[in-house]
C-alpha cells in the first residue's frame, strides 16, 4: 500500500523505535497501561510549524494510532491515543502497538478527530523491526474513494464538506474470505418498511431484527461418509440420522455376494477303475503354480473381482496310480496306504471271488499325498497287490494349498465356482475355488435424501435408526450453513475496535458497485462471482442485492440462498 499523501504543506513525524517489552518515557503523561505481549514503537506526530492546526480550525484534536496486518487488514494491538504536548503545539506523541511483534510488516495508521469527524489521517507500511525516523505525509482535506478507512477498510463514499464517509469492511471481517450461507427472508408476502437511502443501515438493522425470526442460523446436512458397511441392509431401507432435529433421512446402496471364505483346498477322485489301469485325481489347487501368484477369481455365475494370493504350494503331488497286479487278501472298503507312511491312500471298491477277503476287482486313488516321487512294483499295508506311480503324469508340483484373499469381490453366492486366472506366467489355469461363505447387505454409500436434510447437524461421527442390517458406521462429512442476513448483524459487529459495522443499504452498495467498477476497491477482494444482499427490499418478495459479476444492483428473491453479506460503517 502507498502511504497517503496530500499537498497540505502539514506532515506527521513518526518516530519509530522497538520496544521491546517496555514504553519508552515520553515528556508529558505517560503511555498508558500495555499488556506484556504487546510490542511498542514511539511515534511522533508533527503539524508543522506553530499555529498549523489552529490555523485550519483542528486544535483540540484527539489523536489516535493504531497499525494493522498489511495481509488481511486485521488490527495488530490495541488502539492507544496520543497527547498534544505542549498543549496547542500541534505536537503530539504516544506510542502505536504493532501487536506482538511477530509480523514482518504492518500499516501504522494515525488520525485525528476533531467534534467527532475525522480531520486528519495518514497510514504507511514499514517492515518490522524498525529502529529509524520516519515521515507520514497526512490529508487534511478529507478521504478520496479507495483510501483506507480509521477501521482496515475501504473508503467508498465522502462527503468533505460534511466530512461524512462510508467504509467497506475488508474480507477478514469474520476471520474467513469466504461466507456465502445467507438468504434474505423467507416470508415472501410482507415489507418490512427498509431503507434504500445511503447510512441508513443502522436503522434497517432496528427494522428487520425483530421482524426475521430468531433461529436465524442452522446447518444442513450435504454429505455422508460409510465408515463401516456392516452387513443385512437392503437397498430400500431408509436410515433416520440421530442428532439435530432428527429430521434428516439417508438413501443408500449396498453391496452383495462379497467373499468372506472359500473352501478349503481338497480335491475330486474318478470313479473306480479295474487293475492295469490308471486311478488319478484333480487337485483343487490346480499344476505349476508358486507362492506369490496373485490370481483373479472368475466366478461362474455373477461374480466378479475378487482377488486371491498363493501363500502356500505343494509339490511332488501323486495325481495317478496304478495296480498292475490285483494281488489277495482285500475287503471292499479297505483303505490303503501304498509305499510306505506317508504314502498316497487308496480305497478298494470291490474284490474278486466269494470269499471275505480276496483280489482287488476296482479301486480308486483317494487321498491327496505330496512330497512323494516316482516308483514301480510298490506294496501296500494290507494285501499282496503291486502298484506303480509312473514319472512325469502321475507326479505334479505347484498344487495350491493355501491362498488369502486380497480383493473380496461383489456378487459371488454360496458354492459358486471360481477359476483362477493369471498367476503371473505361472500355473495352467487349472485350479478351481469354491465360494464358502459371502457378506450380502454391506452399505456402499449414503446420501442425503432431498428434502430430509435435517437441521442442526454437525459434521462427525453419526449414528443413525432404522434399516434391516447391523454393523454399519456413518460420518457426516459436510454441512451446508443457512443463515438469515440479518443474522450477521442482529447482536452488531466488532472489528478492528469499531463496534458500528452494520448492514449496508441498496445505495451504500450502490457507492461500493461505483468504486468496484473504477477498479479503486480491487482490494476488497468482493467474491467475482458473488453476490451481496443489501439491507433494503425491493418488494415484499425481493430484496436488492450486488451482482459482482455484472456490476449492477438487481432485486433478488428474498428466500434465494448462497449470497454474501460485506458491513459497512459510518463516520
Amino acid at each position: 500500500m502507498k502511504s497517503k499523501l496530500t499537498k497540505t504543506g502539514v506532515l506527521i513525524l513518526i518516530g519509530l523505535l522497538f520496544t521491546l517489552g517496555w514504553s519508552c518515557q515520553l515528556s508529558g503523561p505517560s503511555a498508558p497501561a500495555t499488556p506484556k505481549e504487546e510490542k511498542l514503537i514511539d511515534v511522533s506526530f508533527e503539524a508543522g510549524a506553530k499555529g498549523g492546526l489552529q490555523s485550519k480550525g483542528l486544535s483540540g484534536m484527539i489523536v489516535y494510532a493504531k497499525s494493522f496486518s498489511t495481509t488481511d487488514r486485521t488490527q495488530l494491538g490495541t488502539i492507544r491515543t496520543l497527547t498534544e504536548n505542549p498543549s496547542g503545539s500541534g505536537r503530539y506523541t504516544g506510542t502505536v502497538s504493532v501487536g506482538d511483534g511477530t509480523a514482518k510488516k504492518a500499516t501504522v495508521y494515525i488520525y485525528g478527530v476533531l467534534n467527532n469527524r475525522v480531520r486528519a489521517f495518514g497510514y504507511t507500511d514499514i517492515a518490522l523491526p524498525r529502529s529509524t525516523l520516519i515521515t507520514l505525509p497526512y490529508s487534511t482535506t478529507g478521504y478520496t474513494a479507495g483510501d483506507m478507512g480509521p477501521g482496515g477498510g475501504f473508503i467508498v463514499a465522502a462527503d468533505n464538506t460534511n466530512y461524512l464517509y462510508t467504509e467497506l469492511a475488508p474480507e477478514s471481517w469474520k476471520g474467513k474470505a469466504s461466507d456465502n450461507i445467507y438468504l434474505w427472508d423467507s416470508v415472501l408476502t410482507e415489507t418490512r418498511g427498509t431503507f434504500t437511502a445511503e447510512k441508513k443501515g443502522l436503522d434497517n438493522v432496528t427494522i428487520l431484527d425483530p421482524a426475521i425470526a430468531a433461529d436465524d442460523y442452522w446447518t444442513e446436512v450435504k454429505t455422508i461418509k460409510v465408515n463401516a458397511g456392516g452387513s443385512g441392509y437392503k437397498v430400500t431401507d431408509t436410515l433416520k440420522l440421530t442428532g439435530g432435529d432428527g429430521k434428516a433421512e439417508a438413501s443408500i446402496t449396498v453391496t452383495d455376494g462379497v467373499i468372506r471364505t472359500l473352501n478349503d483346498l481338497s480335491f475330486t477322485a474318478a470313479s473306480p477303475v479295474v487293475p492295469g489301469t490308471t486311478s488319478t485325481i484333480t487337485p483343487d489347487g490346480g499344476t505349476d503354480y508358486a507362492v506369490g501368484d496373485v490370481l483373479d477369481l472368475n466366478g461362474s455365475l455373477t461374480g466378479t473381482g475378487a482377488k486371491a494370493k498363493v501363500k502356500a504350494i505343494l509339490n511332488g503331488v501323486v495325481v495317478g496310480i496304478t495296480c498292475f497286479d490285483p494281488g489277495d487278501g482285500y475287503k471292499a472298503g479297505d483303505k490303503v496306504i501304498v509305499g510306505g507312511t506317508g504314502g498316497p491312500e487308496v480305497t478298494i471298491d470291490t474284490i474278486s471271488g466269494t470269499g471275505t477277503t480276496g483280489p482287488i476287482a476296482t479301486y480308486h486313488l483317494s487321498s491327496l499325498a505330496y512330497n512323494r516321487s516316482d516308483g514301480h512294483n510298490l506294496t501296500d499295508n494290507k494285501g499282496s497287490a503291486l502298484w506303480d506311480i509312473e514319472p512325469w503324469w502321475d507326479i505334479v508340483d505347484g498344487v495350491i494349498s493355501k491362498v488369502e484373499l486380497t480383493n473380496n469381490g461383489t456378487g459371488y453366492v454360496v458354492d459358486e465356482i471360481c477359476t483362477p486366472t493369471g498367476g503371473d506366467g505361472h500355473g495352467n489355469d487349472d485350479a478351481q475355488f469354491k465360494v464358502k461363505e459371502v457378506t450380502d447387505g454391506i452399505i456402499a454409500s449414503a446420501t442425503v435424501v432431498a428434502g430430509k436434510r435435517g437441521k442442526n447437524y454437525n459434521k462427525g461421527s453419526c449414528a443413525f435408526t432404522g434399516g434391516t442390517g447391523t454393523g454399519a458406521k456413518l460420518e457426516i462429512t459436510a454441512v451446508d450453513e443457512y443463515a438469515y442476513a440479518i443474522h450477521a448483524f442482529r447482536n452488531g459487529i466488532d472489528f478492528n475496535s469499531f463496534d458500528d459495522w452494520t448492514f449496508p443499504t441498496k445505495d451504500d452498495l450502490t457507492a461500493v458497485n461505483t468504486q468496484l467498477t473504477a477498479g479503486k476497491i480491487a482490494g476488497a477482494n468482493l467474491a467475482a462471482a458473488g453476490y451481496y444482499w443489501s439491507s433494503s427490499e425491493d418488494t415484499a418478495a425481493n430484496a436488492s442485492a450486488l451482482d459482482v459479476a455484472s456490476k449492477a444492483i438487481t432485486a433478488y428473491p428474498k428466500n434465494t440462498t448462497g449470497y454474501y453479506v460485506r458491513p459497512v460503517r459510518y463516520f
